[in-house]
């Protein structure tokens, strides 16, 4: 049985009244429509209990077995909470038209660093609602509990993907250290918030580095490499011809003394015979 704190792998498609709004399934946000290069598919690693998903699915994992899949449904209370009659507030157009934006029904639009979706739009007033589009609609989610995950190494990478969005985080474990190379520097409350995040679910002391980058060579360098290179070659062609030239200067030379040997008297035969004559005596 999964408990708190448990890590475990799991896929997921969450719908409302049959439309899907968030899956882990490549194929499946294809057909929905939800599709884009920068959205990473596939099994997530959540550590139960804690706010990786929906604190109602969270209630819904607790207690279900490895390897099973089932069907829920979360009230709205569960999922993106009740509609905040607060959140949906009059804006004046003016604001709209100062930024650049003609504002329209649907729109989805940034006041004052809060994200919200125009609701009307009459003469000169923009209603404008700053709830989750999800708050006060019934979640149904299908999921699937793969595996429980007891590797450290891939616990704290599921902690940093989830938490920092680093997908290609490099992470080394001796014991309960744990090194975690990341695609960028951190501001120091958020380091130590993922440090503690991870001490707290894992036991390990967690630390960042930056992932040094290599240092791009000079252009001068680059165009000497580059004609050194191409000169390479050259020089293994005048070597090979050189190599090809030796043996046929070789073979040249048996011809020549050959031609010599012509005009010069044998003397090979008398060393021969005086040879054999010393070994008489």
């Amino acid at each position: 049985m999964i408990k708190k704190g448990d890590f475990i792998q799991i896929e997921y498609t969450g719908s409302v009244d049959g439309q899907i709004f968030d899956t882990t399934n490549q194929m499946i946000a294809q057909k929905a429509g939800m599709s884009n290069p920068h959205m990473h598919f596939g099994p997530i690693i959540i550590c139960v209990g804690k706010g990786h998903v929906l604190t109602g699915l969270d209630k819904h994992i607790e207690g279900k077995e490895i390897g099973k899949s089932f069907t829920i449904t979360l009230s709205p209370e569960e999922g993106f909470g009740k509609k905040n009659a607060k959140l949906i507030q009059l804006v004046g157009i003016h604001k709209f038209t100062k930024a650049g934006v003609m504002p329209q029904v649907g729109l989805q639009v940034n006041v004052d660093n809060m994200m919200g979706i125009i609701r009307t739009v009459t003469g000169g007033r923009v209603i404008v609602d700053f709830n989750h589009p999800l708050s006060g609609k019934e979640l149904t989610y299908a999921i699937n509990i793969k595996s429980k995950v007891d590797d450290l190494k891939s616990q704290v990478k599921a902690i940093l993907e989830l938490e920092l969005h680093e997908h290609d985080a490099t992470v080394t474990a001796e014991g309960k250290k744990v090194v975690a190379t990341v695609s960028r520097k951190y501001p120091p409350e958020l380091n130590a918030k993922i440090t503690q995040a991870i001490k707290e679910m894992t036991g390990a002391e967690l630390t960042l580095q930056e992932k040094k980058e290599e240092k791009a060579q000079p252009k001068e360098a680059l165009k000497q490499d580059s004609n050194r290179q191409a000169a390479e070659p050259k020089k293994q062609v005048m070597e090979s011809k050189k190599q090809v030239a030796e043996p046929n200067k070789q073979a040249a030379e048996p011809k020549k003394d050959s031609a010599k040997s012509k005009n010069t008297p044998d003397t090979s035969k008398k060393q021969v015979h005086a040879k054999k004559e010393s070994n008489k005596a």
